[in-house]
């Protein structure tokens, strides 16, 4: 259901010989298998579908996917797939979300790991289609960094070993359809933990402490006394410090993020001294804070992921009194 090229490239893989078709109300794409049957979701027949596969573009409130919830048809997604297959082989999977810093602490947490020697993958909405390296991984034996959308955590059976929530605030009301269920969606990626996974969250979110404990998992705050927290100039977990000196991204919301990613690296066995020389040398993502230079004496900065009043907040405040 939706766009589902990585599904289908998987589903080839593993010799699946049955019949597939792909329910998508959009154009249908030129890479596509000109044996695949492409049909509008919206109007679609789902009695003869014996598994659905969603994506997590199309909304919960679409026809068809209340028709295959109405009829209580089998469903999974990408995501779980990977999920069940990494946990069944006994691999690690990190899962990062967050209202805004997900790509940049997922981004930081992979760095961190190469830096250290680690086997680790960064897949998901900033890397590459979690299924299509999914052999890979699992040839690899490494540890996986997934950064994960709330339309992704939303249908998850499983959450990953170490869920990562940078913050939480309303975001995608327009496909969640409230801002209570975005936060139950999105906060999913703990609350479908086990006990014997772990939660790293950001302390210093009201939203996010009002909530705790997010799930059944191991809870490791970030952000407060004692745990990885940034005091200005350092960051530090209560018994050392480490100057972010050299630092390249701006602001303290990417200090922040920075914390995320120590707090979780430090629960992977990486010393953060290891670590971090790779996490100050990161120079961003493209549309987060990107300088693009000067020109006609003003600088101009791409920073079309702020999405939300925080994010527009957290950016200008990166600046300082360049604004």
């Amino acid at each position: 259901l939706g766009s589902a090229d990585a599904s289908l490239r998987w589903l080839r893989r593993e010799g699946f010989a049955g019949a597939v078709r792909v329910l998508d109300d959009g154009p249908r794409p030129a890479s596509l298998d000109a044996a695949v049957p492409w049909i509008p979701a919206r109007d679609a027949d789902l009695d003869d579908v014996d598994l659905l596969i969603k994506t997590p573009g199309i909304k919960p409130s679409h026809p068809a996917w209340q028709r295959c919830l109405g009829r209580a048809i089998a469903y999974t997604t990408a995501t779980n797939l990977y999920l069940a297959r990494a946990r069944a082989a006994g691999l690690t999977v990190v899962g990062v979300t967050g209202s805004k810093g997900k790509s940049t602490t997922s981004s930081l947490i992979h760095r961190g790991l190469v830096a250290a020697g680690r086997e680790a993958e960064l897949v998901g909405n900033i890397g590459r289609p979690a299924l299509d390296v999914l052999d890979e991984v699992l040839a690899r034996r490494a540890l996986t960094v997934f950064e994960m959308s709330s339309y992704q955590c939303s249908t998850l059976d499983h959450g990953p070993d170490v869920a990562v929530v940078t913050n939480l605030f309303p975001e995608h009301l327009d496909w969640h359809g409230d801002v209570e269920t975005y936060y139950r969606d999105k906060l999913r990626i703990a609350s479908t933990q086990s006990a014997a996974d772990r939660c790293v969250w950001n302390g210093d979110n009201e939203r996010l402490r009002r909530r705790a404990p997010l799930g059944p998992g191991a809870s490791h705050p970030y952000g407060v006394e004692g745990a990885w927290r940034w005091d200005g100039a350092r960051f530090t977990d209560g018994d050392r410090a480490l100057s972010d000196e050299g630092m390249i991204l701006r602001g303290r919301h990417n200090r922040e993020n920075a914390c995320a990613a120590l707090t979780a690296l430090a629960l992977l066995d990486v010393d953060a001294a290891v670590a971090l020389p790779a996490m100050l040398s990161f120079g961003g993502l493209p549309h987060r804070l990107e300088d693009l230079g000067v020109r006609g004496g003003v600088r101009w900065v791409n920073d079309s992921i702020s999405t939300a009043p925080e994010a527009a907040v957290a950016a200008l405040d990166a600046f300082g009194h360049e604004v």
